[in-house]
């Protein structure tokens, strides 16, 4: 009988459904309430054990706008990760001074390297450009869910962006 009113008592005090956020939900609220350290290392951690889970995390907190916010040493990584070919197309369907963002991190030979590339690339689709982008941002949604992405001071995807990178689909039709 006592078992029976302690159980009653704390189902009344507690609702299992009531205001409780459970499975990616939860997961995500954690992710963003977590210093970027922790979050790293839980990324990293869900990465090894479900590389679909992690992509999942990650994925709606990243946009094409955001990547001039990551960290100089993060934006080098993905560069480096990025095939060149997409990584040229993406960024000539930017602003300039987005681009350049990208170009101010990288050794002189890869800067010089991916501006002869933006500029040489010729008519594009829009179509094409905006697959570059999506493809850029997959890779460094991969880098986030293996826990190796890092923001500026100050910047995350959750919070507003500090920068005007703003896409200007100046390629040709």
């Amino acid at each position: 009988a006592v078992e029976a009113e302690l159980e009653r008592r704390f189902r009344n005090r507690f609702p299992a459904d009531r205001g409780r956020a459970s499975g990616v939900g939860a997961v995500q609220s954690i992710l963003s309430e977590a210093s970027p350290a922790v979050r790293r290392t839980l990324l990293a951690g869900i990465s090894r054990q479900d590389p679909k889970l992690a992509t999942r995390l990650t994925r709606p907190s990243l946009t094409f706008a955001d990547l001039p916010q990551l960290a100089d040493a993060t934006l080098r990584t993905l560069c480096d990760e990025a095939d060149s070919e997409i990584l040229a197309v993406a960024l000539a369907g930017a602003e300039l001074s987005y681009a350049e963002r990208f170009v101010a991190v990288l050794p002189r030979v890869q800067a010089v390297q991916l501006r002869r590339d933006i500029d040489t690339l010729g008519p594009t689709r829009l179509s094409d450009v905006e697959i570059a982008q999506r493809e850029l941002v997959e890779t460094a949604h991969r880098l986030e869910a293996s826990g190796r992405l890092e923001w500026t001071a100050g910047s995350s995807p959750n919070h507003e962006p500090t920068s005007d990178a703003r896409r200007s689909f100046a390629a040709a039709a």
